[in-house]
């Protein structure tokens, strides 16, 4: 069954933003805005509504350019590196985490996931693994691309495996054990089909969903299981769905038009019923969840409500 939401109105968790990018842990929500800066408050709300700058150097795009581990957030910076900056703040110092020359290939601005252990992150030609921390001293390959005609887009981790958008002839989206180990196509698209649109994709241990903005249609959710070997499937049907968030049960996403809902459905190969979570927002984009609250972005706030 999809859950019911009967907690009341959305908690403002800041207003006057310009959010592209949101993160959330137990204790913090984190996001960007547009044109760098990287920001976090209690999930509570900012007090006096003033959130805690933690840095200046975002590169300002894309829902994948930020994500947070341990307490700490991690970025793509507007050098194309990868920083960190604990909740607290680095007064406005952040770390290189990993830099976009140790690779020797430009990062793509949608390229960073983190589960409770490892953050993992893309060039465009390698999926890496680096645990969590201040800096990343040594990288794992757990996958290369030996195609000069083929390119790593969009990125997504279940509790054992990364998921990657991998772009060529024929478009797929494919796995790798977070342990190492072979790569398995997921989900292919036909030879016309295109994957290079993916907005926002989310793994469990079973499906693989994503939204896209050219190649697939802009009103539906798709899913492929994580067994592999399908073609994307049609998960949801919504106005405009956009941001994607899971838990262990619920599938969350944002409707990316003025104004705009931000729904819930039970996990599945398909959702034939959805809730929502929320109304009149405007045009909300990035989500994200943590133990007992859904978050959410709007074009100049943060909003939240209880799951």
């Amino acid at each position: 069954d999809s859950p019911s939401f009967d907690a009341g109105p959305p908690v403002t968790i800041a207003t006057g933003e310009s959010p592209t990018a949101l993160a959330v842990d137990d204790t913090h929500v984190y996001w960007e805005n547009s044109g760098g800066p990287v920001l976090d408050c209690p999930v509570a709300g900012c007090p006096g509504n003033v959130p805690t700058l933690l840095a200046f150097n975002g590169s300002g795009n894309g829902l994948e350019t930020l994500a947070v581990g341990a307490s700490t957030a991690f970025f793509v910076d507007t050098s194309s590196n990868i920083d960190t900056c604990a909740s607290a703040g680095c007064g406005l110092a952040p770390t290189t985490y990993e830099a976009v020359a140790d690779a020797g290939f430009f990062f793509f601005s949608q390229s960073l996931v983190a589960d409770a252990t490892n953050l993992y992150f893309t060039d465009g030609n390698v999926v890496y693994s680096c645990p969590l921390g201040s800096t990343c001293s040594a990288p794992i390959a757990l996958y290369t691309e030996t195609s000069l005609s083929a390119s790593l887009g969009a990125l997504a981790v279940s509790a054992t495996d990364v998921f990657f958008v991998r772009q060529a002839g024929v478009d797929s989206i494919r796995s790798v054990p977070i342990a190492g180990g072979a790569d398995v196509v997921v989900c292919a698209t036909a030879s016309s089909g295109s994957l290079s649109g993916v907005e926002a994709m989310v793994a469990t241990s079973t499906n693989v969903y994503f939204t896209s903005y050219s190649g697939f249609s802009t009103n539906h959710i798709y899913q492929c299981p994580t067994t592999g070997g399908t073609k994307p499937a049609i998960y949801a049907t919504d106005v405009a769905p956009y941001g994607l968030a899971a838990d262990a049960m619920f599938l969350y996403w944002t409707n990316d038009i003025a104004p705009g809902n931000i729904s819930a459905c039970a996990l599945g190969t398909t959702c034939p019923v959805f809730s929502t979570v929320a109304t009149g927002q405007n045009s909300p984009s990035a989500i994200a969840v943590n133990s007992t609250t859904i978050f959410w972005t709007t074009t100049t706030a943060i909003y939240s409500a209880t799951k």
